[in-house]
């Protein structure tokens, strides 16, 4: 036994980004230090210590489960007047050379930081990926049962090389500032060797299936979202569990997405935040890779034939939106929760995520009060304003959700 039987949340990936270019570039490793270039572009000036070993290859022998990530906002300064800005930023993690933006795209820009450090939150909160696969399953060892494992143990897990992607619409610092705070990602979670694999691959085995509904659709008499993940606790199958790419059975991944409006609303009625109009959105609602529609129809007109699933468990709406009044989810076009679904407004946002003037500090994303099981059905996230003409203006709300996302 060494330490690594005793460490748990180690240090995974740590990326500093000083600037991207403008026009919105896209930066990762493993450019380091200086000005690059790939396939995709010009990439900025980066620092970067990726961890164990200064690479970001895993050594050989070992693999990885990313739990959360921390990411600092970019802040640059007018060099004339001094006043502080803050570009966009979006955050996308690649692990062994995949990359799926449909299950994690991360809102890392300083009013709508979804993965805010830690010591910056209130209450010290953060958003995790998943429970960390060693501990349920120790936890099951000792009889102390937890079921519906891969729909726990999300982390993404890897057997070579995990690496963050960041891209600005307007790229930073620009002529005439100066960057007074760095973009940063920091990424958290835990290393396997094989013994330790070996050690808890049995109790995996003989619990690798999952059921999960939620009281509307027992209540509407809907399936529950059911099935088992396939791939055993092994270096060569650890990217088939829960959380990691390439995966056989069902498929599993923890799911974290955002949108803004593009267009103001319409007075008294739902915005979906969506492209698709099967999920009760229309073009250019939002931006193509932050759509939280979600439409999931029933298969082949079978409303029992469940295929894909998001099970909500996280939902935010950022503080300061003029005129907003509710949120939520709209299912077959009818509003949830029932009625017109949660109020939101400058005095009542039980919701509310981001940074808070007051204080300086940041809201994590809030759990929901019980999961939303989301199949078979046509579905997407709303905002509606509160009846002052002209709406919620353009660009002006920014929705934040998270959850487990299957397929089947």
């Amino acid at each position: 036994m060494d330490a690594n039987d005793f460490t748990a949340q180690v240090p995974l990936y740590d990326l500093t980004v000083a600037e991207v270019p403008a026009g919105g570039g896209v930066i990762e490793m493993p450019v380091t230090g200086a000005e690059g270039s790939s396939g995709s572009g010009t990439y900025g000036y980066i620092t970067a210590k990726v961890l164990p070993q200064n690479t970001s290859q895993l050594p050989s022998g070992i693999v990885a489960e990313a739990l959360y990530a921390q990411v600092t906002p970019c802040i640059i300064k007018d060099d004339t007047t001094g006043v502080l800005s803050h570009p966009d930023l979006t955050w996308t993690v690649t692990v062994d050379g995949s990359e799926d933006q449909t299950t994690m795209t991360i809102d890392g820009s300083y009013n709508t930081n979804m993965l805010p450090n830690r010591n910056q939150t209130r209450g010290e909160q953060f958003v995790v990926f998943g429970q960390s696969m060693r501990r349920l399953l120790k936890a099951v060892k000792a009889g102390k049962g937890r079921g519906n494992l891969p729909l726990l143990a999300t982390g993404i897990k890897y057997v070579s090389e995990i690496h963050a992607k960041v891209k600005s619409t307007a790229g930073f610092p620009g002529t005439g500032y100066t960057v007074v705070q760095n973009a940063r990602i920091r990424i958290w979670g835990e290393r396997y060797n094989q013994s330790q694999l070996n050690q808890l691959a049995g109790i995996y085995e003989n619990n690798n299936s999952f059921t999960r509904t939620d009281m509307r659709r027992q209540i509407e008499g809907l399936p529950a979202v059911a099935g088992v993940q396939t791939g055993f606790l092994s270096q060569a199958t650890w990217t088939s569990l829960s959380g990691g790419y390439g995966q056989s059975g069902a498929i599993v991944n923890r799911y974290l997405a955002f949108a803004q409006n593009l267009l103001a609303t319409t007075e008294n009625s739902p915005y979906a935040l969506t492209n698709s109009q099967q999920a009760g959105g229309n073009k250019g609602q939002v931006a193509l890779k932050n759509d939280l529609g979600y439409p999931f129809g029933a298969t082949n007109g079978n409303a029992a034939q469940v295929k894909d699933a998001v099970i909500l468990q996280e939902f935010g709406v950022a503080t300061g939106i003029a005129n907003i009044a509710f949120a939520g989810i709209l299912i077959g076009g009818n509003p949830v929760p029932e009625g017109q679904g949660w109020p939101v407004d400058s005095l009542v946002n039980d919701l509310a995520y981001g940074i808070t003037a007051e204080t300086g500090l940041w809201y994590v994303l809030g759990k929901l009060p019980g999961d939303l099981v989301i199949a078979g059905e046509n579905a997407a996230v709303f905002i509606q304003d509160n009846g002052t003409s002209g709406g919620i203006a353009a660009n002006a709300a920014t929705v934040a959700v998270g959850g487990v996302r299957v397929s089947l």
